[in-house]
């Protein structure tokens, strides 16, 4: 992730790379998710300026303020976490990747 130091998180995908796994910047850590699925949306959304590695410059979309998400850790257990404000916006965001969105 060094070479990728200015972003907050990267799919698999996006280096070609065809499997449902992501990492995200969790605070100061680097966080994998393998096979993320939503449990839980907020009823609120927000509107987000993202830039994306895979595009030029940045754009709008509206994403929920608050996810619950259950994932696979690298230990192979399955782990449900709560994702609030930006950390919610960066995990939507790589979960888009995963699903064939982009911003």
């Amino acid at each position: 992730m060094k070479k990728y130091s200015l972003g907050c998180g990267l799919a698999a995908i996006q280096l070609g790379y065809p499997k449902r796994i992501c990492i995200i910047k969790n605070n100061e850590n680097w966080l994998p998710l393998i096979n993320p699925i939503y449990l839980r949306k907020s009823n609120t959304k927000i509107l987000s300026t993202e830039g994306c590695m895979s595009l030029d410059g940045a754009r709008e979309c509206e994403r929920y303020t608050n996810v619950e998400v259950m994932y696979t850790q690298t230990n192979g257990k399955i782990k449900k976490q709560q994702f609030n404000g930006f950390q919610a916006i960066i995990v939507q965001h790589e979960i888009d990747h995963m699903n064939g969105v982009l911003i």
